[in-house]
């Protein structure tokens, strides 16, 4: 089949109904091949995502029409016409695509809503709409205006809800570990201080345990490995690992191509320092984060409790998460001594934040509780650098054990605290 025998609209509409989100779609699928190749380098991982995400809101119709037309609307401008990566958007991007949608040329603007893709029966194939577009003329005076004028009017509301949607979605790509920047929140913050200079003091939300919260989430660590070594031994050191290095969950678990083992806590050669060593990142390169003695005794406690020396020695092979069954599916089926994976980790900690959250209602905390229950694995990662930037160390050394490529992203978790500044106004005099 020859795409070029068939009408297409300008671009591709993307993503399918709810009903059809997963089903291939040959035309989307070699558009977002071509892309990865000449383009953008990481558009396939970024389609996964999106779908995952698009997915989650299939309980709500109208949140998921909302969303996918509003991310393939984003993408459309990323990919198609500034070949940009999700990662890479900034909140100065995100302005310049605001406004490319306030004017958008003439031949993206439909006269009516249409479906995204059409059943062509004589090939049998789902195919892009030819008349959809991703903007669409609601202007009550058209019919006065002159033949072929396309006038565009967008309201106010508009922009911000495209940019509250535009916010989730990169708040589920941070959780992801996809990127850690929220470029659309960015841009809502600095339109709301510019509305309105009063509205200037709300922080950007950092998805971080409290710490009353983070007490809480090391005393239920503490009474779990005790009532059952067998199986808490191994979660307590795997929370404290997460939140000590700031690690990414895709840093620790098991993936094609990485085992991660117990020789990479490792003491330097030169010194008496340790470090855990991270052979690739997100962005791709190599880090090794500080080790805290906090962690070393962790560590120690663990391996002891396995069996083995205090300490790792170099080149060791011992997986830095043993599982305590074998697995069930995939290249590791049937083997105990293999690396625990995303999910498995992930669940681990959930059941962490849900026994610590039923802790918290007992003592009558049940805002603390119920916020606990929406944080995700990427949230230790975030309560350990604002931990670590609260009590004094220095911005560039977590900027490194965080691995982030910009400074500016360390700095946003430089913000007291509602609870802190609350506090510290208490006793001001007159």
């Amino acid at each position: 089949m020859n795409n070029n025998d068939i009408s297409l609209p300008p671009y591709l509409p993307y993503f399918e109904s709810l009903n059809l989100l997963h089903e291939a779609n040959s035309f989307i699928n070699a558009h977002v091949s071509h892309l990865t190749a000449t383009r953008v380098d990481d558009a396939a991982l970024l389609y996964e995502l999106t779908l995952d995400y698009l997915c989650e809101l299939q309980s709500n119709a109208n949140n998921f029409k909302t969303a996918r037309s509003e991310i393939t609307t984003f993408l459309i401008w990323c990919w198609d016409l500034q070949g940009l990566r999700l990662a890479d958007v900034t909140r100065r991007h995100m302005n310049q695509f605001i406004q490319w949608c306030h004017q958008p040329p003439l031949p993206l603007i439909g006269n009516a809503q249409r479906p995204h893709f059409l059943t062509d029966k004589g090939l049998g194939l789902r195919v892009p709409n030819p008349l959809w577009r991703p903007f669409v003329n609601r202007s009550p005076k058209q019919s006065q205006l002159p033949a072929g004028a396309q006038a565009y009017q967008r309201k106010a509301s508009a922009t911000k809800n495209q940019l509250a949607v535009l916010s989730s979605y990169y708040q589920f790509l941070n959780d992801e570990e996809y990127c850690d920047r929220n470029p659309a929140a960015l841009a809502m913050r600095r339109g709301r201080l510019k509305e309105n200079p009063l509205h200037g003091e709300q922080d950007e939300a950092i998805k971080a345990l409290s710490p009353l919260q983070l007490s809480y989430l090391l005393s239920t660590l503490d009474e779990l490995a005790a009532a059952d070594p067998a199986r808490h031994e191994r979660t307590r050191f795997l929370v404290i690992l997460l939140f000590s290095t700031y690690a990414r969950i895709s840093e620790i678990s098991a993936r094609p191509g990485y085992a991660p083992v117990m020789s990479q806590i490792r003491r330097d050669k030169h010194n008496e320092t340790w470090g855990f060593f991270i052979p690739q990142s997100k962005n791709g390169k190599a880090r090794t984060v500080a080790v805290s003695d906090a962690l070393l005794a962790a560590l120690t406690r663990y391996r002891r409790f396995l069996g083995l020396p205090e300490l790792p020695s170099p080149n060791e092979q011992i997986p830095l998460l043993v599982r305590h069954k074998p697995a069930q599916h995939g290249r590791d089926s049937q083997n105990l001594n293999a690396n625990l994976g995303i999910n498995a980790i992930r669940e681990e900690v959930e059941r962490v934040y849900q026994a610590t959250a039923e802790r918290l209602m007992q003592d009558g905390r049940t805002q603390d509780a119920d916020e606990l229950r929406t944080m995700t694995v990427h949230s230790l990662r975030h309560t350990g650098i604002s931990a670590d930037l609260e009590k004094g160390r220095a911005l560039h050394h977590v900027m490194a054990d965080a691995g982030h490529q910009d400074i500016g992203i360390t700095s946003r978790y430089i913000t007291a605290s509602r609870t802190e500044r609350y506090e510290s106004a208490r006793h001001k005099g007159l």
